[in-house]
C-alpha cells in the first residue's frame, strides 16, 4: 500500500531537477581539476632535476620507467646499467641527449619509440641486441654511432624505421641481419657502410631511403649513385631498396641468391644492372617503373622463371640478355619497355 503522498513514479520534473544537478556537479570537478598543477615528471621512475636531467644508477632500466615523462631532458647511465627495458624512454619527446656507458648489452624494443628532439647516440661495444622499433620515429636523430667492435649480429624490424634526419650510418662488423623496415623512410640518409658479414637484408629494409647516394662495404670504392652491395650477402628481401631514386647502378655479389619482390621498384634513376652467376629466384615487379634503366644482363644468371611484371614500364628497357635457360615468362613481365627483339633458347 502507498502512503499519502508517495509515488510510485518520480512526480514530474524531478528528472530533469536531477540532470540539472549533475551538471552543476560535472562543472564543479571540472573548475576543481583546471586547478591542479600539471606535473610532468608524473610518468617518471625518477623524477629528473630541475635541468631536466636523471642519474641512473641501478643494473637496469625497467621497461616503460620514463614512458611520456615530459620533464626528462637528459639521462646519464652509469657502467653497471646493463639493460634499457621495453619502451623506458617511450615517447619522451623532451629527451635531447642521453650518455651510455660500457656495460650495455640489451636496447628493448621500443626503448625511444618517438624520443623526437633526440639528436645523437653512441652505442657501447658491449651491446649485443638492439629490440625492434628502438628508435622508431626519432625525427631529430642525426648522427648513430655504433662501435666498431660490438658485438651485435642482427637489427631488429623497424629499428630506425622514419629517423628522417638520419644522413649516415656505418654498420659494425659481425652483423649478419638487417631487419625488415630497419631504415624504412630515412629520407635524409645518404651514406650507408655494411660490412661484408652481412648476410641478409629485410624487407622494406632501404624502402623509400631516397636520398642514398652511396651504400658500399668497408675497403670498396665510393661512387656516387653506386649500390655495391657486399660479398657474402644472400638474400635481399622484398621491397628492400624500393624508391631508393638517387641510385643510378646495382653491384649484385656472386653471392646472392634471391631479389625479392618490388626489391629495386621504382629506383628511377637506376641505369643498368647485372644479375650474378649465383641469383636462383627473382621476385614480381623486381624492377618495375625504374623508368631510367637501358639493360639488364642476366645471362649468367640461373633463374629459370621471369616473374610477372619484372620489369613492367621501364620505359627505356631497350636490352635484356637472357638467361641460358626459360621455362616461363610471366604476366606483363616486359610491359611498357622499349625492347624491340627477344632471343633466347628455351621456352
Amino acid at each position: 500500500m502507498l502512503e499519502a503522498g508517495k509515488h510510485l513514479f518520480p512526480p514530474k520534473g524531478s528528472a530533469d531537477k536531477a540532470a540539472s544537478m549533475m551538471r552543476r556537479c560535472v562543472s564543479v570537478l571540472l573548475v576543481l581539476a583546471l586547478q591542479l598543477p600539471y606535473v610532468e615528471s608524473a610518468g617518471c621512475l625518477i623524477p629528473p632535476d630541475a635541468n631536466g636531467h636523471v642519474n641512473f644508477n641501478d643494473s637496469g632500466v625497467p621497461d616503460y620507467a620514463f614512458e611520456s615523462c615530459a620533464s626528462l631532458r637528459s639521462i646519464t647511465l652509469v657502467s653497471n646499467v646493463t639493460r634499457i627495458g621495453t619502451g623506458a624512454f617511450y615517447g619522451c619527446y623532451n629527451l635531447t641527449s642521453i650518455t651510455i656507458s660500457s656495460g650495455l648489452t640489451t636496447i628493448g624494443a621500443a626503448a625511444f619509440y618517438g624520443c623526437a628532439s633526440l639528436t645523437s647516440i653512441t652505442l657501447p661495444s658491449s651491446l649485443t641486441s638492439i629490440g625492434s622499433s628502438a628508435f622508431f620515429s626519432c625525427t631529430s636523430l642525426r648522427n648513430v654511432t655504433i662501435s666498431s667492435s660490438s658485438g651485435l649480429t642482427s637489427l631488429d624490424s623497424g629499428t630506425f624505421h622514419g629517423c628522417t634526419a638520419l644522413t649516415s650510418i656505418t654498420l659494425p662488423w659481425g652483423l649478419a641481419t638487417i631487419g625488415a623496415s630497419s631504415f624504412q623512410g630515412c629520407s635524409a640518409l645518404t651514406s650507408v657502410t655494411l660490412p661484408s658479414s652481412v648476410r641478409t637484408i629485410g624487407n622494406n629494409a632501404f624502402s623509400s631511403c631516397g636520398g642514398i647516394t652511396s651504400l658500399t662495404s668497408p675497403g670498396a670504392p665510393t661512387v656516387p649513385g653506386a649500390l655495391i652491395l657486399p660479398d657474402g650477402l644472400v638474400t635481399i628481401g622484398s621491397s628492400s631498396f624500393q624508391a631508393c631514386n638517387a641510385l643510378t647502378s646495382v653491384t649484385l655479389p656472386s653471392s646472392v641468391r634471391s631479389i625479392g619482390s618490388s626489391a629495386f621498384m621504382q629506383c628511377t634513376a637506376l641505369h643498368t644492372v647485372t644479375l650474378p652467376v649465383s641469383l636462383a629466384s627473382v621476385g614480381q615487379q623486381a624492377f618495375a617503373f625504374c623508368t631510367s634503366l637501358t639493360s639488364i644482363d642476366a645471362s649468367a644468371a640461373r633463374i629459370v622463371e621471369i616473374p610477372n611484371f619484372f620489369c613492367a614500364y621501364c620505359s627505356q628497357l631497350s636490352t635484356f640478355l637472357w638467361p641460358a635457360v626459360i621455362l616461363s615468362i610471366g604476366n606483363n613481365a616486359f610491359r611498357g619497355t622499349a625492347l624491340t627483339t627477344v632471343s633466347m633458347t628455351r621456352l
